[in-house]
């Protein structure tokens, strides 16, 4: 279905106290595995007890590229129209929700400051990715970058109202179409991979992994081809957080 059970978007047709459960839920699941890499880092076992939830900053994701820090004083309960955020502060998990999109999480080899960024093709072209590389305090050469789950070239179809601002910036992440000369196919993850790369950034993995061609993943485009225009779908979440 549509809006299966791990859906974590608040905006998509799902029953808003459900999914604020689900966060929740999650925000405890994250708590735990903090908590559980915290002390095997420190030689300790745990104390058997239920493990506190983990604060969450989501954020209202509106395919742009500003980039907001997130604090000690920050008013978790409030998700800021932006779509990069950073943080700090030791305990406290980025979120970022996706259904194609491209998901990036980055931290600087200590460990001491993470970052996260929602990059559809509109953020990439934006210039999401430099802003965030920018925004954090570190050194880009110190940073390593993660680009997670989204549509992969094979099904990002596009016309040249899309290919044609990515291709400016980025040649080679636009691929000819085999039967429509009108259209092209774009690699948002190599996109995604180059714009890090030339803000700086040495280290890029890439997860390489399909949202469109994995029944693991939401995929909007999916949902919408196989349901038409309006089609609704849910959303996953990408995290970063600093331990310690």
């Amino acid at each position: 279905p549509a809006l299966a059970e791990n859906n974590l978007g608040i905006n998509v047709g799902d029953v808003p106290q459900v999914v604020q459960r689900k966060r929740q839920g999650l925000a405890r699941l994250i708590g735990g595995q903090c908590r559980s890499q915290h002390h095997s880092q420190h030689h300790s076992q745990g104390d058997g007890q239920s493990p506190e939830p983990v604060d969450v900053q989501w954020l209202d994701q509106v395919h742009g590229s500003d980039c907001v820090y997130v604090g000690a004083d920050s008013d978790l309960n409030a998700a800021p129209q932006a779509d990069a955020m950073w943080t700090d502060q030791p305990g406290l998990a980025l979120a970022i929700q996706s259904a194609d999109c491209v998901p990036v999480v980055m931290t600087d080899t200590l460990g001491t400051v993470v970052g996260a960024a929602h990059g559809g093709w509109r953020g990439l072209v934006a210039g999401v990715l430099p802003e965030l590389v920018r925004a954090m305090s570190a050194k880009p050469s110190d940073l390593h970058a993660w680009v997670g789950p989204c549509i992969g070239p094979t099904y990002f179809e596009v016309g040249e109202d899309v290919w044609r601002p990515v291709e400016h910036i980025c040649a080679e992440a636009v691929y000819p179409h085999s039967t429509d000369s009108r259209k092209r196919l774009v690699d948002l993850p190599l996109l995604a991979q180059r714009q890090l790369q030339a803000g700086g950034v040495r280290s890029v993995s890439q997860s390489g992994l399909c949202t469109y061609a994995s029944a693991a993943f939401y995929s909007h485009r999916q949902a919408t081809h196989a349901q038409g225009q309006g089609a609704q779908t849910g959303r996953m979440a990408t995290f970063v957080c600093r331990i310690a």
